[in-house]
């Protein structure tokens, strides 16, 4: 039987992303071609203890005419501990037109407690997840149609408990072709990535690599949709 350790590495590898791994998306709002997105897993090192760090970032960019109409550059940083894949750290830079924002949130999963840049400390779901993290994590776990996943999450010294819906299973357009997707939604607003964000789906693949083929975020000028274009596989 392998020891703890082992059973960490076992479960890291069986992780569907790994540091390396870039997903490119194509932005549109509307009928109208926006910008790019990117999705990164940019750092996974074992630390002293035994578990695993993992970090990801967000970069959105919108281009050509949406860019002089509306001009977005949003940044986001997060890390995880693995196990038990719990947030530890959140920035976010966003500059959506005139407005913009900056927040760094230190997670203490142990403590279950957020602490803002103030000093102010706020109490958190066990294991709480950011915005970013989110995302990667709905990527590991089983998938069922009808099932309601409740998942632990807080930002912007909010706290709840998300209810994810798997809503069903169907083919979408993917980087390789159309694929089967599992479709989630969500009592998520999406305003921890996005100012004044609404409801999202969300397509993950139904395969392996749980790749996240398509987003779709309701604004109140419009629906943001992201769909993959590229993907470069990370390496455990």
């Amino acid at each position: 039987m392998p020891s703890p350790t082992g059973w960490l590495l076992l479960g890291l590898l069986a992780l569907p992303f790994h540091q390396g791994e870039h997903l490119e998306f194509s932005v549109r709002f509307g009928v109208v071609p926006a910008g790019r997105l990117t999705l990164q897993v940019t750092r996974q090192e074992v630390r002293p203890g035994g578990d695993t760090l993992l970090e990801f970032r967000m970069e959105a960019r919108t281009r050509g005419l949406f860019n002089a109409l509306f001009r977005v550059h949003d940044r986001i940083r997060s890390q995880v501990v693995v196990p038990p894949f719990a947030s530890v750290l959140y920035e976010k830079h966003l500059e959506e037109g005139r407005y913009r924002a900056h927040r760094r949130i230190l997670y203490d999963p142990e403590r279950q407690v957020a602490v803002y840049e103030n000093g102010d400390t706020l109490p958190t779901p066990p294991g709480a997840l950011d915005p970013l993290a989110l995302y990667y994590y709905l990527r590991t776990v089983p998938l069922r149609a009808g099932d309601t996943l409740r998942v632990p999450y807080h930002v912007d010294r909010e706290s709840t408990w998300l209810r994810i819906y798997v809503e069903r299973r169907e083919r979408v357009p993917g980087p390789e072709g159309p694929a089967p997707a599992w479709v989630l939604t969500s009592d998520l607003k999406a305003s921890g990535i996005l100012k004044g964000g609404g409801d999202f789906v969300l397509w993950l693949s139904d395969d392996g690599r749980r790749l996240p083929l398509r987003i779709e975020t309701s604004l109140s000028f419009g629906t943001m949709v992201a769909t993959l274009q590229r993907v470069e596989e990370g390496r455990p």
